[in-house]
């Protein structure tokens, strides 16, 4: 297979993991606390992860000598991806998912903006007008949405800004680490940060059943499929048009959330939602290496 089109097909699996997610998560804090919650959450990714670790050859060996190698990445993308996934986790609990799907879509804009910065991916007057619109519906969703407040917002963005970075940070990396290592890496960082911390604080519960399938359920999703197809896409496609592509996520938690949860969204809220898609997809017209290139490359 054309390995562009390995990269789609990642990219738009890790958008289906990740939709999960929201649901599974929401499910649970529904009866957990969000700190009680991550505990389980990664302590179940963990075991996910070792079994993956194991079935490759010489996998753990090699993870320890990319971290000896690479200390400081990885130093930084644990700690980062630890305080940003909490923020998310959170903010889930609190607000309506489809919402947040909807402002993550805007990773996209900051994507270009770090990928301007560090890796020279130059900018031009169609991912400008773009990402105006983007915007624009930014201001219109978050305008109808009642349960939003400044602080919700400034932790919303400063979590997609860090999500945004450590993407950027990632695509230099895996052509020198395994997607899988750092998928693997990522996971264990976060559960011993939060068991560190719940321990510390000797709040620790067993979840009810219904609570901890729906952890069990999305620990695998999530942490695990979701994040690794994610990498995989990262070394195919240029970080920027693998955010475009996932862009097709918000609407798959819009209708998960509203089979599942019964949560919808109002009509002014849904055209906001569109107004983003929209800017996002004059972003893939812009971008030189947009989606139909990036289908069409050989």
């Amino acid at each position: 297979m054309n390995p562009k089109i390995k990269g789609v097909f990642a990219a738009l699996a890790s958008a289906t993991g990740y939709s999960l997610v929201y649901i599974f998560a929401k499910l649970a804090q529904r009866e957990v606390e969000t700190r009680v919650f991550l505990f389980w959450w990664f302590f179940f990714a963990s075991l996910w992860s070792l079994v993956l670790l194991f079935s490759m050859k010489k996998g753990f060996s090699q993870l320890v000598n990319k971290i000896k190698a690479h200390p400081w990445f990885f130093a930084y993308f644990g700690f980062s991806e630890a305080f940003a996934t909490f923020l998310f986790f959170y903010l889930v609990k609190k607000m309506n998912p489809s919402f947040i799907s909807f402002i993550v879509n805007l990773q996209p804009l900051f994507v270009i903006f770090w990928g301007y910065l560090i890796l020279s991916e130059k900018l031009n007057f169609y991912e400008g007008i773009g990402g105006a619109l983007a915007i624009g519906g930014t201001v219109i969703l978050t305008y109808a949405e009642p349960d939003v407040t400044g602080v919700f917002l400034l932790l919303l963005f400063l979590m997609v800004g860090i999500y945004s970075f450590n993407t950027v940070l990632v695509r230099m990396k895996v052509k020198d680490i395994s997607p899988v290592h750092i998928a693997v890496f990522r996971v264990y960082v976060l559960f011993l940060l939060y068991a560190l911390f719940l321990f510390s604080t000797g709040q620790i519960k067993i979840p009810s059943p219904f609570a901890l399938a729906n952890i069990v359920a999305g620990s695998l999703f999530g942490p695990v499929l979701a994040t690794i197809f994610l990498f995989v896409a990262l070394k195919y496609l240029k970080a920027a048009n693998v955010s475009i592509i996932k862009s097709v996520q918000p609407f798959m938690v819009f209708l998960l959330s509203y089979w599942f949860l019964h949560q919808g969204l109002r009509t002014s809220q849904i055209m906001g939602g569109i107004l983003i898609i929209i800017g996002i997809n004059i972003l893939i017209v812009g971008n030189r290496a947009g989606i139909r290139r990036v289908l069409s490359e050989k």
